[in-house]
């Protein structure tokens, strides 16, 4: 209950029962986020699939994207502030869920792992849109955005890949060649 934490990459399932004041700051991606006590802070390259708010005694902060929050039976309100983030759907009547013509901004090689990491975990980022905002050096041992592609195809849960719009905004993403 005392802790901070950051969170970047991948993670199917993530209960948070309690963290401090300070928060779980969400980087990467969440396929199912449920939250009882204590803040979520979801920055830029954060996205949740499913966030389900179990208490009034948890707030959240949106940077990111949500897919769907909701809110368990018996909660009156949600303690929900936008920071410039995109809930698509919203089932857990947040006021001030979403930023009209919202466009991801990718401008760190952190907001680019999380929107990777989001991709691989199975995000599609259908009719939205993506843009480069500034040059990105990749680091050695960089796993590439669509990498299940090139793995054996799961026919029994096809993963769909990115849908979206991604503009380049004439920048650069350097060091990456064919292997990775």
């Amino acid at each position: 209950p005392n802790a901070d934490i950051e969170q970047f990459g991948s993670v199917k399932t993530l209960d948070v029962t309690a963290v401090a004041d300070n928060s779980l700051e969400v980087n990467g991606f969440v396929d199912a986020l449920n939250l009882t006590a204590g803040k979520v802070d979801m920055q830029t390259s954060a996205y949740v699939k499913t966030m389900t708010v179990k208490s009034e005694n948890a707030k959240v902060v949106n940077g990111g994207i949500i897919e769907n929050i909701t809110k368990d039976a018996g909660i009156n309100a949600v303690d929900f502030t936008n920071n410039g983030g995109m809930v698509v759907t919203n089932t857990a009547g947040v006021t001030n869920p979403t930023t009209a013509n919202y466009v991801l901004q990718i401008g760190s090689l952190t907001e680019l792992e999380g929107f990777r990491d989001a991709v691989n975990g199975g995000a599609t980022f259908e009719d939205m849109d993506v843009k480069l905002t500034a040059d990105i050096e990749l680091n050695d041992g960089w796993t590439p955005i669509g990498v299940f592609t090139r793995d054996v195809e799961a026919p029994e849960s096809p993963i769909k890949g990115f849908q979206g719009t991604f503009d380049g905004n004439n920048k650069t993403i350097s060091n990456r060649n064919d292997d990775g």
